[in-house]
């Protein structure tokens, strides 16, 4: 099934940012505090289960202090549409 998958992403120490569907890489950019432009990927999905995983190389830091979890990245606004 052919989809559409937009998020937008930015890592809070510079790295790299990389997205596996089905462990094969779809995407990478290199990033840091400066959100990353919207990134558009057109798939086509498995039938069934299709796995999704986003990864970073860059360090760990812990940006509300010392009680907050360690972060690396954040994606947001993800979204997954039919591609018709």
């Amino acid at each position: 099934m052919p989809i559409v998958l937009t998020f937008k992403t930015l890592a809070l120490r510079p790295g790299l940012l990389t997205a596996t569907c089905n462990k094969q890489t779809i995407w990478r950019a290199n990033a840091g505090p400066v959100p990353v432009p919207e990134t558009v990927l057109s798939l086509v999905l498995l039938p069934g289960a299709n796995n999704f995983t986003f990864r970073s190389n860059g360090r760990l830091t812990r940006p509300s202090g010392a009680g907050s979890p360690l972060l690396g990245f954040q994606p947001w606004n993800l979204r997954v549409n039919p591609d018709h």
